[in-house]
């Protein structure tokens, strides 16, 4: 079943704020609960969730070390498409079910994760 595999937060605004902090903070040696609430200014229980988010999404490696796709993303002219690979990589379940399943409706969606 694809939704075990699919990357889930509840406080989905927090990775939209966070991705927004990246673009302009330092890249750090790990990116960590610490670097989270210090660095980005993103404390509180729901931000933690964007660290596993960001790691299945590809943007950190299993350590939390910023991946070539962490870095191309800050880069103005890259980060469209360093986004998109990461939300194919995090995503994968639901695009071998159906390749456009970024222009498909709520209810699609939902079928795609019955299956």
């Amino acid at each position: 079943m694809a939704e075990s595999k699919v990357p889930y937060v509840a406080a989905y605004g927090n990775i939209t704020k966070v991705l927004e902090k990246i673009k302009k903070a330092s890249t750090p040696d790990r990116f960590s609960q610490d670097y989270l609430g210090t660095k980005l200014g993103m404390t509180g229980g729901g931000a933690r969730p964007v660290i596993p988010f960001l790691k299945r999404t590809g943007f950190l490696a299993s350590d939390g070390s910023p991946t070539e796709i962490y870095e191309r993303f800050r880069n103005e002219h890259q980060s469209g498409a360093a986004a998109a690979e990461a939300l194919r990589k995090g995503f994968e379940a639901l695009y071998a079910v159906n390749e456009y399943i970024h222009d498909a409706s709520d209810a699609e969606i939902r079928v795609s994760l019955s299956r």
